[in-house]
């Protein structure tokens, strides 16, 4: 198991990179928000960093970061512009490829949220599509989307992991895959009896404390139960920390032991 922090990676904050990896974590989880808000040259100079500091940022998270591109992005519904996801996707996919990134997590709740009174069995076959077209463009560069079902408070859509399973399965694309996150699996009351086929889809998993969304300091009986599933199953893939840190260097520290001993 390799496990990781969701820190945003620029040139401004490799060091921050630097002590949560020097912590003993294997790598940083970036988002795309910094992916793209990044020069051509910010990009090469990144890499360099990461390269010279012993940074790896194999995942990325909130894949379309609507703030961050000044427009406001529908997956679903008839506002929905495929010619705009291609193009996106286009100038996407060669960027993340140079900074290392493996997986892409596809939360986006609310770019992806259907507009109200809008045909669930539509939207679902509208993400489809999207999916597909994701993983045939992420597959040249050899990289995975990660399907990551958001707590029902952030998303309509694709809101439990057997949500997200079902939307991996309607894909049927390789280079898309499952993201488990513990905080919206207990927020949604999830039974997490997951069969194997959902738990050997899995590319992904974040972690955080399930009520509060803080670094994992201790460890809960939720963090256990979960733990003991994706172990029993064979889980072995990478864990990111996405939640709120106190003080972000201690925290990271008590959070790695925490993982550790779950793992």
């Amino acid at each position: 198991m390799k496990f990781g922090v969701c820190a945003g990676v620029t040139p401004d904050t490799i060091e921050t990179a630097k002590k949560i990896i020097d912590i003993g974590y294997d790598f940083i989880e970036t988002n795309i928000g910094c992916v793209v808000s990044m020069t051509d040259d910010e990009i090469e100079y990144c890499a360099e960093l990461q390269k010279i500091n012993g940074i790896t940022t194999p995942c990325a998270n909130l894949l379309f970061p609507g703030w961050k591109l000044n427009r406001t992005i529908h997956l679903t519904g008839p506002e929905r512009d495929i010619e705009w996801e291609n193009t996106y996707m286009n100038m996407l996919m060669p960027r993340c490829a140079k900074l290392g990134l493996k997986v892409l997590v596809f939360g986006s709740g609310g770019a992806r949220n259907m507009p109200d009174g809008y045909d669930p069995g539509i939207a679902f076959s509208e993400l489809t599509d999207l999916c597909r077209r994701l993983g045939e463009c992420a597959a040249k560069y050899d990289i995975t989307i990660a399907i990551e079902p958001l707590r029902k408070q952030e998303c309509n859509i694709i809101q439990t992991v057997q949500d997200g399973f079902k939307l991996v399965n309607s894909v049927q694309h390789p280079n898309v895959r499952l993201l488990a996150d513990i905080y919206h699996i207990y927020n949604n009351k999830e039974t997490i009896d997951y069969p194997q086929a959902l738990v050997d889809s899995l590319t992904h998993v974040h972690w955080a404390d399930p009520s509060t969304r803080a670094y994992p300091t201790i460890s809960t009986p939720e963090m256990q139960s979960l733990a003991d599933v994706l172990n029993q199953k064979g889980y072995n893939k990478t864990i990111s920390i996405e939640g709120e840190a106190k003080n972000l260097l201690d925290d990271a520290v008590l959070a790695l032991n925490t993982l550790k001993k779950l793992f």
